[in-house]
């Protein structure tokens, strides 16, 4: 049972397709469009773009990025721009989850579960297409 709630958090919740429970949401990008953009939601410094909520979207399937993108909407940003590059978002994703930077606080464990997700399921991908050796 989730203890926090906001107006993202809520519709990633609700509106992207959960991988553990096996529901299908049709479109989940309506919801997640409308709550992105809402500067009221967010208390970070960048909010959700269109290109990070289409890109959850379209992993709604494969993998849940709901912490990253609540918490970390930044992260999930940036994971959008380079996600044609696959050994490019690899090597985004392991200096994430690397800590080699003594002055950084690390991300939560729910996000390194993620993004640990999200890296195997773009280097398998990778590795099917021949992108990856």
């Amino acid at each position: 049972m989730r203890t926090w709630s906001t107006p993202l958090a809520d519709a990633l919740w609700s509106s992207a397709n959960s991988v553990n429970t096996g529901t299908h949401i049709a479109d989940p990008v309506p919801a997640l469009h409308q709550v992105a953009h809402s500067r009221a939601v967010h208390s970070v410094r960048e909010p959700l773009s269109d290109r990070g909520v289409r890109f959850i979207a379209s992993l709604a399937q494969r993998v849940s990025l709901r912490q990253t993108a609540t918490h970390f909407p930044h992260l999930a940003n940036r994971l959008a721009t380079l996600r044609s590059t696959p050994p490019a978002t690899i090597a985004f994703i392991d200096s994430l989850i690397i800590d080699d930077r003594p002055d950084r606080e690390g991300l939560p464990f729910a996000v390194l579960n993620e993004l640990s997700q999200l890296r195997a399921y773009v280097d398998k991908r990778a590795h099917a297409r021949g992108l990856l050796r």
